[in-house]
Parts: structure tokens; C-alpha cells; sequence
């Protein structure tokens, strides 16, 4: 049943005190709501679950006013804050930090959990399109978190009413639980319906960035794919430096339209073409919102820019005009067909939000940017889809939310070069918020002299996601290849538990160092720190273990005597019998290896 809330309005402000979850009560405020009329409701939905519904009417057509939620909670069993940017104690009250939640940044949820990883609350809001803030901080005279959203900041275009559900969900849960439900309850609404995600997107890559950065030449990776397409790799990715003719540029002072440099890519659509008989999709890099000061389109859009960026050499475009997403859309589609190119890597989408603009420019057609963005993201994935209706579009972690999944099928993680751990973080937390889209590593990139042993680490940190790799490959050594070679195949036999299956990262606070994937048939467990315990289970299901830790042994806690072999980073088997008691012991596994574990009466044959 849905209970109205007590209200205030005093003068042009509004208060209200709904019940979000048992003892807790949330002071709803607007200062200012410049002649609309506010309503809030509470709602229980399910046992633990309370949805907080605002809704305005404006009679004169207003912008949005300004509205928040806040309420406390108090700090029993309570330890830690989940966000979309990390995991983080509660920081102190004082100065508590702005997660910032768009179109085209972040997502309106976040949880408090325990030491051991339960949800105490979570909480998500319906409203990913308009600009969302939300704070938790820890008030240490009280001993309480302090919990806050902030509804329609910045400039929101005019609207006649609006209706924002708030969900808090309090059950005793695993914190994926409760965050995967929540980000799945966003993405039911029916404005947000996720993107088609091809097969091929769940596919390793091939990425040009930390191998190449700008230096980049056709005939080069054209020998790289030859050799990346042999090893397993299905896709390319040709990031930055495709538009600039000159060494050494740091900038974007180039960017602005698909000006390709002749001198790096003599003939694009035969460059393509050749790509794409190794049998690979080729996607190309693309900074939508930034147009160089020395591209020959800058002078065109004067007046219609948000904002300067002296440090880029660059500006970033407004999409509220019309033939400013024209512009963006025509490049895209154009390219696409005259080149043949699959999809594209889209970024700095985020830095739309970011300045006002020339308000003495006429012509806008929208009032708020982020409209004016999910209008751009909507007809641009139109008309490339007209063009190719699998085409692949890869986002990284920052524009990560439900509204940015209608035009992404590809979500990777936040640049952390050299940085395993944060890929394994960033992994785990996007495969419990980005629904069915392939979830990518960030590119791989390590010294080619380290030991192919050392460097499956930065494989296995990654494998519960798609993996991208930037390692030169026409001059590595061929034990790394084989290293890769092996990888790829295991992911890709392994894929249903690996990408497909449940995932369950434990201790989000302490980098999850323990990772399981499941599925119907099998359970694989990542072990990356040495003091980890993989808990195995006596049912039919074969189980790996996979070592990338810094040791060549591993802890294991079986409820029942179990077989084992084991294999090196190779895939090659280990001639040494492995049989593992009841209880807590130490087994030898070659460090970047893995168990294969069944029940002793199953017969552990075939190598994987």
C-alpha cells in the first residue's frame, strides 16, 4: 500500500518525514520550489525493501527545484561505503566527498556494509538521467552515518511535473545481492531498456593505447593482429593518435571530425578491410565532446562550447544545439560506412556536464545538457545501427550507470595501468551493475621481461571480465605468448562461469582478494592474495582454483576429501598426484596456475 508522508510548505519551501526502513525516518527539503507543488509518498514494496516517491507539478512550466534527502543511520555494525568509484571507509563529515551521478557519469547507488561484507542499506534512485549528488559521511559525535541525495542539480530544462523513486533496500544480504538487485531495479524502468549486446562483445581485444599511445602506424598493427588473431583475440581497438600527422603530440588540439592522418593509415578502409579478414572487429577512438583549437571544424561551432580547456588545447562542444549533434552524429555514421569500422570507443563523454556555455548563442533546442546528451547517445546509436545493427560501443568506468547502458554494450574498467588489483576491484564492481553488457579489463600492458609466471597475475586478475590486451606482441617472448595463448583459451571454454555466470567478490574493503564464478557446471575460485582460503564444496561440480598469488601454493578448506591435479601458467599438467583432507591445508600449485577439483570418487581426466 503506499502511505503519504506528513508535508510542510512554508512559504515556497517544502518538508516532509517519510519512513524509509524501520526506526529510520528521512527529512525530505526543498528551500526553494520556485511554484511547484511537491508530494512524497513511501512505499514497502517487499520485506526490507521501501521505495520513497517524489513527485512535483509546476502549472507555469518551471525548471526542476532543487530537492534533498537526507537521513542518518546509526553506526552499529556498520563499516563501510560501497560507491561505483570504490570502496572506502566513511569518510568524516567535515569535508565528506560529492559522487557525482548523470547521464554521463556514475549512477545514483550506493551501500553501507558490515566487516564481512553484508548490506546494512542500500540505496539507488530511478533519476540517472538529471545530475544526482550523494554524500555519506560519519558524524563522530553521534556516531551515525549521515546519508544524502541531492535531486536536480545544475541547469534542469523546464518540465510541467516529475515523478523520482528512491529505493532502500535494509535486507541482511551479501552487498552483491543487493546492489546487483538494485542496479537491475534501475535499469527496469522503461527508460533506460539496455543496449543489444553482440556475442563478439563478450570477446578478448587487442587495444593500441599502452603499447602504441599516439604512435601509431597500419602496417604495425596490422602484424600485431596477424598474431593477436592466432591467439584467440576477436576484436581491435584503435585508440588515440589516429588524427594527428606529427610525433610527440600530448593534446587534443587536432581532434574534430574523422580527419584521419594519411601519414599513419595511408588507406583506412583497406587498413579495415585487412583487420578484419584475421577475422576481427575493428572499433575506433573517438573524444566525443572535444574539438581541437586547430581542427578546421573549431572556428565553425564559435559561441557553442561549454567550456575551454587550455591544458587539452581543446573545447568541449554543446550538445543543446541541433546542429551540433548533427555534426557528432554525421562523422560517426560517415565513418562507419566509408570505412567499415564495427563500432567505437566513445570517450570523454563526461566532461559534458561541465560549463555553461555562451547563453547569447541562439539556436539551443534544449534547456539541460543531460537531455541534450541522451538525445545525441539516442540518435547516434540509430543511425549507426541502421548501419550495422550489432555495432559495439565500448564506455569506460565513470559513465557507467543505467542510462548510459542504452547506448554502451561494452563497460570497461577506469585507466590503472600497471595496477592488477584495480582491475580485478573494477571488474567486480561492474559485473554487479552493468545487467548483460560485457564487462571489460582495462588494457594490459606489462614489462616484456618479466617471467611469463609474474605476468599471468595480470590475467588472472582480470578473468572474471573480457580482456583487453596492449602487449607488443610481434617482439614478446614466446613463452608469454604461450602464457596468453593458453588464457585465452581457458576463458574463452570457461566463459559460462568466467562472464556469464554468478559472480561473488568477497571483502570489497580489502580489494577482493577472494573471486568466484559459477554456473550450472562448474565453479571457478581466483585466489589473489597468499593468506586467501578457497572453500570448496562436495557437490558435482568441477571446481578451479586459480592461483595469482606470489606463492607456488595455495590454501584450500574442503567439507570432504577431494582429488586434484594441478597446472602451471602454461596449462601444462603437473605430474604431481594431489590428493586434498577434509579441513584446512596447503597445496602446491604453480604460482599463475590453477587446481582442477572434483570428489574422490569422480575421475579427473582431459586437460584444460
Amino acid at each position: 500500500m503506499l502511505s503519504l508522508a506528513g508535508f510542510l510548505i512554508i512559504g515556497s519551501a517544502f518538508t516532509a518525514s517519510p519512513q524509509i526502513a524501520p526506526s529510520i525516518n528521512a527529512e525530505v527539503k526543498c528551500d526553494n520550489c520556485r511554484g511547484w507543488s511537491l508530494d512524497v509518498a513511501a512505499q514497502e514494496v517487499a520485506c526490507g525493501i521501501r521505495e520513497l516517491v517524489l513527485s512535483g507539478a509546476s502549472e507555469t512550466n518551471d525548471a526542476l527545484p532543487r530537492v534533498e534527502i537526507a537521513f542518518r543511520v546509526p553506526q552499529i555494525d556498520v563499516s563501510y561505503v560501497w560507491k561505483s568509484s570504490g570502496i572506502t571507509g566513511i569518510p568524516m563529515d567535515w569535508s565528506p566527498p560529492c559522487e557525482r551521478a548523470s547521464v554521463s557519469q556514475g549512477q545514483p547507488l550506493y551501500a553501507l556494509l558490515n566487516a564481512k561484507g553484508i548490506n546494512r542499506i542500500t540505496l539507488s534512485s530511478c533519476e540517472a538521467l538529471r545530475e544526482t549528488h550523494f554524500f555519506a559521511s560519519y558524524d563522530e559525535a553521534r556516531c551515525e552515518a549521515k546519508c544524502r541525495f541531492v535531486l536536480f542539480v545544475g541547469r534542469c530544462a523546464p518540465e510541467k511535473d516529475f515523478e523520482v523513486r528512491i529505493r532502500f533496500d535494509v535486507r541482511g544480504l551479501p552487498y552483491g545481492n543487493t546492489i546487483k538487485a538494485a542496479a537491475d531495479w534501475m535499469s527496469a524502468d522503461a527508460r533506460y531498456v539496455p543496449a543489444l549486446v553482440p556475442d563478439v562483445a563478450h570477446e578478448s581485444v587487442y587495444s593500441s593505447w599502452y603499447v602504441f599511445h599516439k604512435d601509431l602506424h597500419a602496417d604495425v598493427l596490422e602484424r600485431e593482429c596477424a598474431i593477436a588473431s592466432e591467439l584467440g583475440m576477436k576484436t581491435l581497438i584503435v585508440d588515440d593518435g589516429w588524427q594527428d600527422d606529427l610525433d610527440g603530440v600530448k593534446d587534443y588540439v587536432n581532434v574534430g571530425g574523422f580527419n584521419i592522418s594519411k601519414r599513419r593509415f595511408p588507406d583506412m578502409k583497406a587498413h579495415v578491410k585487412r583487420i578484419k579478414s584475421y577475422g576481427m572487429k575493428y572499433l575506433l577512438w573517438y573524444p566525443i565532446s572535444l574539438v581541437g583549437w586547430k581542427s578546421p571544424d573549431y572556428p565553425r561551432f564559435r559561441g557553442k562550447y561549454l567550456a575551454d580547456y587550455k591544458h587539452l588545447s581543446a573545447s568541449v562542444l554543446d550538445p543543446r544545439f541541433p546542429d551540433v549533434r548533427e555534426y557528432l552524429i554525421s562523422g560517426f555514421e560517415q565513418a562507419m560506412r566509408e570505412y567499415g569500422f564495427d563500432g567505437f570507443k566513445i570517450d570523454f563523454l563526461d566532461m559534458f556536464p561541465y560549463g555553461d556555455g555562451d547563453e547569447k548563442t541562439p539556436g539551443r533546442d534544449y534547456a539541460g545538457v543531460p537531455q541534450a546528451v541522451d538525445r545525441l547517445m539516442s540518435d547516434l546509436m540509430m543511425r549507426l545501427r541502421e548501419v550495422n545493427p550489432e555495432a559495439l560501443v565500448e564506455f569506460r568506468q565513470g559513465y557507467v550507470g543505467p542510462a548510459i547502458r542504452k547506448f554502451g554494450n561494452i563497460i570497461r574498467v577506469g585507466d590503472c595501468p600497471g595496477d592488477f588489483r584495480a582491475n580485478r576491484i573494477g571488474i567486480s564492481q561492474l559485473r554487479l551493475t552493468s545487467g548483460k553488457a560485457a564487462v571489460h579489463s582495462d588494457m594490459l600492458a606489462w614489462n616484456p621481461g618479466d617471467s611469463a609466471e609474474s605476468a599471468s597475475r595480470f590475467i588472472l586478475n582480470s578473468i572474471f571480465g573480457t580482456i583487453q590486451y596492449s602487449v607488443r606482441l610481434e617482439t614478446l617472448k614466446e613463452c608469454h605468448r604461450k602464457m596468453i595463448a593458453h588464457y585465452l583459451r581457458f576463458a574463452r571454454e570457461h566463459s559460462k562461469a568466467l562472464r556469464h555466470g554468478t559472480i561473488v567478490a568477497e571483502h570489497p574493503e580489502s580489494g577482493c582478494p577472494i573471486v568466484t564464478g559459477e554456473s550450472e557446471e562448474e565453479r571457478i575460485i581466483g585466489l589473489y592474495e597468499h593468506t586467501s582460503v578457497a572453500s570448496l564444496i562436495a557437490d558435482k561440480k568441477v571446481t578451479y582454483v586459480l592461483n595469482a598469488t606470489d606463492s607456488d601454493s595455495i590454501f584450500v578448506e574442503c567439507d570432504a576429501a577431494m582429488n586434484a591435479k594441478a597446472y602451471n601458467a602454461f596449462g601444462e599438467e603437473q605430474l604431481t598426484k594431489i590428493e586434498i583432507v577434509k579441513g584446512v591445508g596447503r597445496v602446491s600449485v604453480p604460482r599463475g596456475g590453477y587446481l582442477r577439483i572434483m570428489l574422490k570418487h569422480h575421475t579427473i581426466g582431459g586437460r584444460r
